[in-house]
């Protein structure tokens, strides 16, 4: 049992039941889409969420931390702050040495599942069924409405969303329905039981956050042309990344140096 929110947190990923569209060298491509979540326990509201076309891995983790933990663009979007506890499952990407030690230095208690007990976190589970019958079943591309095979989905490609597209969509539905729709064990709102409960604790700057979360492990040398760096996906066409150079950095030609960076923000 939990008693305030902001208490525990649990985190999650599931593929989706439905298909989106990337535009992948010059041409539409269907792709799996994948949902990253983090759940309030105590008010049931939703802290964070992110959609991937690939696997999600560590990185993910950190973005969705990140994006959980920070004041919302959206201001109807109340959810911010350090949890006390983060529950995940027993992934290698919520238990790598990284993680687990930028959870300890933002003061986060990191309790896994117990092994063998997969509906330990039954609330994100139900969260996830919830989204799918109250919020996807609308959209345009569902495989319920269409098909469960990536081939014959091609069919519908020219009205599937892209990931930007669902984002807005599954936003809209959380801030807009969700968070305002009374929650049968609460009987209160998510919106109103996490306002009312919230213990707020928040990192003493945006810098702080993104230091021990958008981290590279690899080392990489400095060169005359800066330093180069990519995210590898399922395939090249994902391949992502770039090149950073600033004047600064000049004098330390042939250095090995570990990066740290926001791989949805590459500008």
């Amino acid at each position: 049992n939990t008693r305030y929110s902001n208490e525990r947190w649990q985190i999650d990923h599931s593929r989706l039941d439905i298909w989106i569209r990337e535009y992948i060298n010059n041409q539409w491509v269907v792709r799996e889409v994948w949902i990253s979540v983090v759940i309030d326990v105590h008010s049931r509201s939703i802290a964070g969420f992110i959609l991937s076309t690939k696997s999600p891995d560590a990185w993910t983790d950190a973005l969705l931390i990140r994006q959980a933990v920070l004041p919302k663009e959206n201001k109807k979007w109340h959810n911010c702050g350090l949890p006390t506890i983060l529950q995940p499952d027993r992934g290698r990407d919520f238990l790598s040495h990284a993680f687990l030690a930028s959870l300890a230095f933002l003061g986060i208690q990191c309790v896994p599942d117990p092994p063998y007990y997969p509906n330990a976190k039954g609330k994100i589970e139900r969260w996830f069924k919830t989204l799918d019958t109250a919020c996807l079943r609308r959209l345009q591309g569902h495989m319920k409405a269409t098909t469960k095979r990536i081939k014959v989905a091609e069919k519908y490609k020219n009205t599937l969303l892209t990931r930007r597209q669902l984002q807005e969509e599954i936003e809209l539905w959380i801030v807009e329905e969700y968070h305002h729709t009374e929650h049968s064990t609460t009987k209160q709102t998510p919106a109103d039981l996490w306002r009312e409960k919230c213990r707020l604790r928040l990192p003493e700057n945006e810098s702080a956050l993104d230091n021990l979360l958008l981290k590279s492990d690899a080392t990489r040398t400095l060169k005359n042309t800066g330093v180069q760096f990519t995210i590898p996906g399922k395939s090249a066409s994902e391949f992502r990344g770039g090149r950073y150079w600033a004047p600064e950095i000049a004098c330390f030609k042939g250095r090995r140096v570990q990066i740290r960076y926001n791989p949805e923000d590459l500008e």
